[in-house]
């Protein structure tokens, strides 16, 4: 029982295993998958070589084959030469990207100042004076207009610009793409001018190369540069060749690398948490493997769909060790699969609740003929009255199991009042179970200051409307003689409680009726009321009353026990880092215990505020317990009448048979797509909205941490999303 109120039982513990013995019992630990450890830093830097060399792999579009058996963790003796062969192709990659680097920059300059020659060269072929100055260099061509659009701005008009119609496709070393570029003639006259022209050029990112204004000096420097951009191309494709061969070399042997890097970190990992304080770890777990599939059921309840659901569960359970092998990385059927136990008590729910609202495929099933289909009038009667009162002509005819009809006017004020009914009381559970909370973390003056009235709240107004639900149900019906206790003279629930709350008095819904279903319930609802609205200030100012002056008693205590253990016992303590650490303790309760009234009642009332609202507003959202359902039954016998019923089963003729069999496969499909898996995704959205909001905020604080294993199996299939940090000794970024 404990358990189920907290969270599943875990057990804090210290290891203490030989070091010749560490290795081999945490690779076991590691296998079965039942242990937690803290996370901290080792063998992380040879992972981090492994992921440089896979990127620099699929920069190159290398093939990696796929392993075709999973290796054991690294072996000890076996981690030294792996660090020697890692190191080696690691500083080989490192040592050649850089150098290919440097080369394609290069490679990338001299094309660029041979396109300026060749395009640019030209148009300087002009007598220039001493004053004239004279800017070439290359603009990306998607930036060439505003860049033009610039200079004249800045020049007021007084430059000469000129870009070549032609422009240069150009390869990007630091990218890895290609960009478009046009060569530019920027002249300009004075000092001041040219150092703002290149200031322009130095904004839009343009390379500046010089051009000689001698035509024989710009043949001579082009020849050269032809000579050099085809010995640099030549350079270039040997050292591809190298680097392309280098991680061909690599990339067979990457995935046993990392696999077995991997689980040897964390391994180590693990061995090195051994001297650390462990906090403790808790999952938390709920009582909704229960209501989650019942009030799922109360909106999707049909034998047919849930049978339908059951198939698919069953499936999952028969082929789910053949499925947990494949490891598959689709998401949706991971989550499907995943959920394959909830998915079968949700389908078994909704079965049962098929059955209590006598639904299959929207049709109903009679188990046995109803009360109502016996009226106590004759064929004259009917036909002679406009209007009559029609009620079961054999009150003992009690139908056995669920409802007889499941017509949507039957079953609308019937499910209306189930899903209040069921809403309250799951609220009030779910209210209960923050007593378990008080009295675990021993806040018991919570347990009067809060618990007590807001139960007292929720009850007396919301429990109250339940039980009024109930008292019509049992008082008021067509079998009663006397006239005051018919099922014409049932008061309106909804009246009488709204009168409730305005402390109006309810009226009768006919004269020869009572207003109220016995003497004295309105003052019996107007203590309830009162008892509700009292118990606010209660919520409101009791624990924070209360807190601030048991903290004013433990501050006196702390300041006194301070001031002891510098009088007394500070001097007595040869070891300084004792001395600190009983400070530091000190201090630390003297926080805790320095929170404003202020403070404690700004928070106090965001909770009571909150509350008083939600009970109201998460009482109305059960609703949709009574919306859904009737919005399913509604779509099935749609589609049945629609589909179904009127485009084969009217037929009569000799198409009648054939039109039966594809019209029932369009039936299937419409049913299997929108009743069952669009509408069973809907209702199960709405059941997680109702626990996470209306149910789990009544007693769930989210504190704790999340149950992660140390499991091998977990780690390989990144369902850990969580990453190891890297160690601070090896955050360097090499040849990044």
């Amino acid at each position: 029982m404990g358990a189920m109120l907290r969270s599943d039982p875990m057990t804090l513990c210290d290891m203490y295993i030989q070091p010749e013995a560490a290795f081999e019992i945490l690779s076991g630990l590691g296998e079965e998958g039942c242990v937690q450890f803290h996370d901290v830093c080792r063998y992380a830097e040879m992972e981090r070589k492994l992921h440089y060399m896979e990127e620099e792999m699929t920069k190159d579009n290398i093939y990696v084959p796929p392993l075709l058996s999973e290796p054991k963790a690294l072996e000890p003796t076996e981690t030294r030469a792996y660090e020697s062969a890692i190191e080696k192709w690691s500083n080989d990659i490192i040592a050649i990207s850089t150098n290919q680097k440097e080369l394609e920059k290069n490679y990338l300059g001299m094309t660029e100042m041979h396109y300026v020659l060749e395009r640019i060269g030209p148009l300087l072929d002009i007598e220039s004076s001493g004053r004239l100055k004279v800017i070439t260099g290359l603009v990306k061509r998607q930036r060439s207009f505003s860049f033009e659009m610039m200079l004249w701005r800045i020049s007021h008009g007084n430059v000469f610009y000129r870009q070549t119609s032609v422009d240069k496709i150009l390869h990007d070393p630091e990218t890895g793409g290609v960009v478009r570029k046009v060569a530019f003639l920027v002249v300009c006259q004075g000092e001041q001018l040219s150092a703002r022209m290149e200031k322009v050029c130095a904004g839009f990112h343009c390379n500046l190369y010089h051009c000689p204004t001698a035509h024989s000096e710009r043949v001579t420097l082009m020849s050269r540069l032809a000579v050099n951009i085809k010995d640099l191309d030549a350079v270039l494709r040997t050292t591809r060749f190298h680097r392309c061969k280098a991680l061909r070399a690599v990339g067979r042997q990457w995935p046993m690398w990392m696999i077995q890097i991997k689980k040897a970190k964390a391994i180590y990992h693990t061995m090195n948490l051994f001297s650390l304080d462990i906090t403790k770890k808790c999952l938390i777990g709920l009582y909704t493997i229960i209501t989650f599939p019942f009030l799922f059921s109360l909106m999707f309840g049909d034998v047919g769909h849930g049978f339908i659901m059951f198939l698919f569960a069953a499936w999952m359970l028969k082929n789910e060790k053949k499925f947990m092998a494949e490891n598959s990385n689709n998401e949706i059927w991971n989550i499907f699969f995943g959920g394959r136990y909830i998915i079968l008590l949700m389908s078994l729910f909704s079965i049962y609740a098929g059955f209590i609202y006598n639904d299959l495929f929207s049709k109903g099933v009679k188990l046995k003929t109803s009360g109502w289909s016996h009226v106590s009038y004759s064929e004259e009667e009917l036909l002679a009255s406009p209007v009559l009162m029609v009620e079961p002509k054999d009150y003992g005819l009690v139908y056995p199991f669920g409802l007889a009809e499941n017509k949507i006017l039957f079953e609308n004020s019937l499910k209306m009042k189930l899903s209040i009914i069921i809403g309250v009381i799951h609220m009030i559970f779910g209210l209960s179970l923050s007593l378990f909370n008080h009295m675990f973390f021993k806040k018991r003056y919570l347990i009067i200051l809060e618990f007590i009235p807001q139960m007292l709240f929720l009850c007396c107004i919301f429990l109250w409307l339940v039980i009024l639900v109930f008292m019509k149900w049992f008082q008021y019906g067509g079998a009663k003689p006397v006239t005051k206790e018919s099922a014409g003279c049932a008061p309106l629930i909804l009246i009488i409680f709204i009168d409730m709350c305005l402390f109006s008095t309810t009226k009768p819904v006919a004269v020869e009726c009572d207003a109220y279903m016995f003497e004295g319930q309105q003052s019996v609802q107007k203590t309830l009321v009162f008892v509700a609205l009292a118990s606010v200030p209660i919520m409101l100012f009791g624990p924070p009353i209360f807190v601030n002056h048991k903290n004013k008693k433990n501050r006196v205590k702390v300041v006194v026990e301070t001031s002891n253990f510098r009088k007394y016992q500070a001097k007595s303590i040869e070891n300084a880092a004792a001395v600190a650490k009983k400070m530091e303790e000190l201090e630390e309760k003297m926080d805790k215990l320095s929170e404003s009234f202020g403070d404690l009642m700004i928070h106090q009332a965001v909770h009571t505020i909150e509350f008083v609202l939600s009970t109201i507003s998460h009482t109305a959202s059960y609703l949709r317990l009574w919306a859904l359902s009737l919005a399913h039954a509604q779509l099935s016998e749609m589609l049945w009448m629609m589909v179904f019923s009127k485009m084969a089963l009217q037929d009569a003729s000799m198409a009648g048979g054939p039109k039966i069999v594809v019209v029932f496969a369009i039936w299937a499909m419409f049913s299997l797509s929108i009743l069952v898996l669009m509408e069973g995704l809907s209702a199960f959205l709405h059941t997680l909205r109702l626990h996470w909001v209306e149910f789990m905020s009544k007693f769930y604080g989210g504190c704790g941490y999340v149950f992660r294993p140390f499991c091998f199996r977990a780690m390989l299939k990144e369902q850990v999303k969580e990453k190891m940090e890297i160690c601070p000794s090896s955050k360097r970024n090499q040849g990044r």
